[in-house]
């Protein structure tokens, strides 16, 4: 509890430190941003924009729990479903779920792959070995085994994986929005700061090919 009262007066003196300064710091308000949107441009005077930075970044992570809770409990059902109505395990491996997903029992999937290995490894490149290879690797297991007996329940168990995709898709913009938020506050944060101090640092970007992005670069000169 002492430690924890200890951080807390720390990081609260480091504010009031931050926000008393006569002489804005542009690498402040860069690193405020970079942590809490909105809160570098509180720092420098401009709280119209920080509330609306503050707020979007409320929203996404708000957005974010709730999809990845969403997500999560879909994830759940389609395996509770898939046991109870097709007789599938539950915690098996994703391309197992896959395949459930596409195939109405694990039979007609493995007559397909075998049909499929005759043909190549057999009949065109007259390889019995490779044929035994294939058939070991691509069949499913009878611990991994499904059967989809009533067609109602094997597009029910599409729906249910379908709405968990779309909430995966949801979660991966708020997951974007964060990070657009904080690059945009950042900069912002400090472009404005190194007008309002008339300072001769200066922050820009370049490519950056080898790791296919942009580097952010904060410059000083003396």
């Amino acid at each position: 509890m002492y430690k924890k009262s200890l951080m807390l007066v720390i990081v609260v003196s480091c504010f009031v430190g931050l926000f008393s300064q006569e002489n804005k710091s542009a690498l402040g308000a860069v690193t405020m941003s970079a942590i809490f949107p909105g809160s570098g441009q509180m720092y420098l005077g401009q709280n119209t924009k920080a509330g609306v930075m503050m707020a979007a970044d409320i929203i996404s992570l708000f957005s974010l729990y709730r999809f990845t809770r969403e997500s999560n409990s879909l994830s759940d059902n389609f395996q509770v479903f898939a046991y109870a109505n097709a007789g599938l395990d539950r915690g098996r491996s994703n391309e197992i779920y896959n395949l459930a997903h596409r195939w109405r029992s694990s039979e007609e999937y493995n007559k397909a792959m075998e049909l499929w290995a005759r043909n190549r490894f057999l009949l065109i490149l007259n390889e019995p070995e490779l044929y035994e290879l294939a058939m070991y690797v691509n069949s499913i297991k009878p611990e991994d085994s499904w059967d989809w007996e009533k067609e109602s329940h094997f597009l029910e168990y599409r729906r249910i994986r379908n709405d968990r995709q779309r909430y995966d898709i949801y979660r991966n913009f708020a997951v974007g929005a964060l990070i657009v938020n904080r690059l945009i506050s950042t900069i912002d944060a400090a472009i404005f700061a190194n007008r309002l101090n008339e300072s001769n640092s200066q922050l820009y970007t370049l490519p950056d090919f080898d790791n296919k992005g942009f580097s952010l670069i904060y410059e000083v000169r003396f």
